[in-house]
């Protein structure tokens, strides 16, 4: 069986997570003996990431207009040439991508869409997402913001609108949808009719590491507190680990907080810092953030909206104990409030600080989250996941 997925960006086990997953998932697939390639819009390659070399990728000829005839013609001579059994779409958020991939168009393939994300995107915390401050020394720029606050209602019932559409657009043009949580379930369903449930399968992101836990070293770590993700105000909203750091730092100057990762608001975000006088905050650029997993402590997340974030396995992999909002409802997949990790309700700045500050203080609470049990890590192995795509596959008439 030959399997191809499709990113608009080379696949990096170093970039983002959509790329990790891809990654892990594509060489699943490889060890399990399927033949795997990739496909991608864009040729960017930036010494900056590793790119995945053991598996061939294949580049759309048109990567200005990704939905267009000839990208299409392109696609069904690469599935006849090179005997393509399975496409799977990474990604789902973008319109052109999924009338690309519809299978009305593509012939020959099984088309599988992934929605890497929770379904209520951009929807359910919708007023948190935008940055729109009033200042009386900007009247232009804070009257356009109490517009754009008052029109905020309609965008976001448009929102939801167009994402009914979407999901509609995806599960009749595709053979298969995965989720990422079974907690999903019922949100997607409700956005669509009743006879296209059945093209919903939940599949889990696999653990992106392959070694084992008791190979980390608890007493090599130090006080470092992580975040690990892009750097933009609209979901990941790190200006709150940035306020809930500040409001400790003073108490607690022999900790550190590392923030890994890179994005349009990495100035802004500076600025914040700077406005606090914080010193103990360091931004470590995009890197590969295993070494500093094996250092640190705690690993903050304090999104919007996630779907399932590798960031939190990777943590757990490492002996880092996890704290997140509980803005999306996989995070109760993976953390055990109060035993592996902290899930606080959205978005409790205050409380935030105060789990911080409760590890901090308390270092034999500390070391025995950290090494508290991790079976919750089993279902995510390997083997488990790869059961759950042949499942899939098997469904699809594979």
């Amino acid at each position: 069986m030959v399997i191809a997925f499709f990113y608009n960006n080379e696949i990096s086990p170093t970039r983002g997570g959509t790329e990790r997953v891809t990654y892990t998932l594509a060489h699943i697939f490889k060890n399990a003996g399927y033949e795997v390639l990739y496909i991608s819009k864009n040729h960017n390659y930036d010494e900056t990431f590793i790119i995945d070399n053991k598996i061939t990728t294949y580049y759309l000829p048109n990567n200005i207009k990704t939905f267009c005839e000839e990208n299409i013609k392109f696609i069904n001579n690469l599935i006849i040439n090179m005997h393509i059994d399975i496409i799977i779409n990474q990604d789902a958020l973008n319109n052109e991508t999924v009338k690309l991939f519809d299978k009305t168009r593509i012939h020959s393939a099984k088309i599988i869409t992934c929605l890497h994300f929770q379904p209520t995107l951009g929807i359910q915390y919708g007023k948190e997402l935008f940055y729109l401050p009033i200042k009386i020394s900007k009247p232009i720029d804070s009257l356009i913001n109490i517009l754009k606050r008052l029109k905020l209602p309609y965008s976001l019932h448009k929102a939801l609108k167009n994402k009914k559409k979407l999901y509609i657009e995806i599960c009749q043009n595709s053979d298969a949808i995965t989720i990422l949580s079974d907690k999903y379930i019922d949100t997607i369903k409700n956005l669509i009719p009743k006879q296209l449930h059945s093209a919903i399968y939940v599949v889990n992101n696999p653990l992106p590491y392959k070694y084992k836990i008791s190979d980390i070293e608890y007493n090599n770590k130090k006080n470092i507190i992580l975040f690990v993700g892009r750097l933009e105000y609209t979901f990941k909203r790190i200006d709150r680990l940035i306020k809930a750091w500040n409001m400790l730092e003073k108490k607690h100057n022999d900790w550190y907080v590392k923030i890994v990762g890179d994005g349009n608001d990495k100035e802004r975000l500076k600025e914040l810092v700077s406005k606090y006088n914080l010193k103990n905050i360091e931004f470590c650029g995009s890197r590969d953030p295993l070494n500093l997993y094996k250092e640190a402590k705690l690993l903050c997340l304090t999104s919007n909206s996630e779907g399932f974030p590798l960031v939190i396995l990777e943590a757990l992999q490492n002996k880092v104990i996890p704290i997140t909002f509980g803005s999306f409802e996989s995070a109760y997949d993976i953390i055990k409030d109060g035993k592996n990790g902290f899930v606080i309700k959205p978005f409790d700045i205050k409380e935030f600080a105060q789990k911080i500050e409760l590890l901090i203080d308390n270092k034999q609470l500390l070391e025995t989250m950290a090494n508290s049990d991790r079976d919750v890590l089993d279902k995510f192995k390997d083997d488990i996941i790869l059961k759950q795509w042949q499942t899939l596959f098997k469904n699809i008439g594979l």
